[in-house]
């Protein structure tokens, strides 16, 4: 792989709620900087008026392949980029394992202009925007249960800084339910090795099973990896025989926190119902594994989580994922001497590569110092919105605040 080259440009679909579609789910997403769109991001077109190959050798994904080619790093991979440098494994070097395509076989496939053959491999399909929960660090585009309060907390002069969401619409996800878009899919994956199912609520989209009803009866899931993205509050017992046929199967459990953190950051899970999936699946024979969204909020808490969540699922991997938009909801947010301390905390009851990560990301001195007291005027809206606290859920994180002359509210 030389130093620019990516495969997911040549061999990757990764569909977004609305219908649009990004060149992965980790690119810069920031003014629609990786967005297929025919214009520099100002006209992105969607699964609801276009087609995956118009979609795929859009004007941003061809400029893309041609920078990666030459040698040059496109600013729509900015993200992959700064977490290489800071020595953190990035979805670039992840994926580009797992999918492997050399420099020689993505210019053989790769007209003058940057257009390809689409060979879907591997596709992150997020269908729609239906979900039971309101995750503090999520937005309407994945959440249509965030719209109303979305909506309301705009109202306020004090948060104007929120994203404008009111062009998500209820018919935005029509393109999940074109057959026209599944007969396209499987017409240009005949290499098919993955999918990956999220949304919204996977578990909540009813076209996700009728999809793979549609994968099995082709004969193609012996072949392929399915991995899913779920928040755990519900399971679909009817899906086994289908998950059966596949050449394997993944579960990426959603869970940020211990019991009442986690119902106050993913609003509102019910801790129960979350742990007894969780050994629904395990009982099933399955290895889920935990994935936690890291936060300013539960960063302090980690290591809790960890000696926790192990006490009752032994052995249990857990990896972690970190939030980059809103950018106020990232530790970034946090004072560096202040992090420095948790991160000295961390390190003595985690494991070695997660507090590895936890370093390298959140170890430096960059600090977002304006964006400190725009996280705590969203939380504070949240919080009356919703009628909680958040002291009253962090009280060991608001204590060691308090240490440093500094709070939560």
């Amino acid at each position: 792989m030389t130093k620019a080259l990516c495969s997911l440009p040549w061999l990757h679909l990764a569909t977004h709620p609305h219908g649009g579609a990004t060149l992965c789910c980790q690119s810069e997403m920031e003014n629609g900087l990786s967005a297929a769109a025919n214009f520099d991001g100002k006209d992105p077109i969607t699964l609801n008026e276009r087609s995956i190959p118009d979609l795929i050798n859009s004007k941003t994904f061809k400029e893309v392949r041609l920078a990666m080619l030459r040698g040059e790093f496109h600013p729509a991979c900015g993200p992959c980029w700064e977490r290489e440098r800071l020595g953190v494994m990035s979805k670039r070097q992840f994926d580009s394992r797992r999918f492997p395509l050399s420099f020689e076989e993505a210019k053989s496939l790769t007209a003058k202009d940057g257009s390809i053959k689409p060979d879907i491999q591997f596709a992150e399909l997020r269908l729609g925007n239906t979900c039971n929960i309101k995750c503090i660090t999520c937005n309407p585009n994945s959440s249509n249960t965030l719209g109303k309060e979305y909506e309301e907390l705009r109202k306020k002069p004090e948060m104007k800084f929120l994203r404008d969401y009111s062009w998500v619409k209820p018919d935005m996800s029509n393109w999940t339910k074109d057959e026209k878009f599944w007969d396209s899919l499987s017409e240009h994956s005949s290499n098919f090795k993955e999918v990956y199912i999220n949304g919204g609520e996977p578990m909540l989209i009813k076209q996700h099973m009728a999809f793979l009803e549609k994968v099995v009866k082709d004969g193609r899931a012996s072949k392929v990896r399915l991995t899913y993205s779920i928040n755990m509050t519900k399971l679909i017992e009817n899906l086994r025989p289908y998950w059966k046929e596949f050449a394997e199967i993944h579960f990426a459990c959603s869970i940020d926190a211990w019991d009442n953190q986690n119902f106050y950051i993913r609003y509102p899970s019910p801790w129960k119902v979350v742990t007894e999936n969780f050994a629904k699946l395990r009982s099933w024979g399955h290895r889920p594994h935990v994935v936690q969204t890291i936060s300013a909020l539960n960063f302090y808490n980690l290591d809790d989580f960890y000696e926790k969540w192990q006490s009752i699922f032994p052995e249990s991997v857990i990896a972690y994922n970190d939030v980059f938009d809103p950018p106020w909801f990232s530790p970034l947010i946090i004072h560096p001497d202040l992090r420095h301390k948790i991160l000295e905390k961390l390190k003595k009851k985690l494991p070695q590569n997660l507090s590895t990560h936890l370093e390298r990301m959140y170890g430096g001195e960059t600090h977002s110092t304006d964006l400190w007291p725009v996280f705590k005027r969203h939380i504070k809206a949240m919080d009356d919105y919703r009628s909680n606290n958040v002291l009253e859920y962090f009280p060991e994180l608001e204590a060691f605040l308090n240490l440093h002359s500094e709070s939560l509210r």
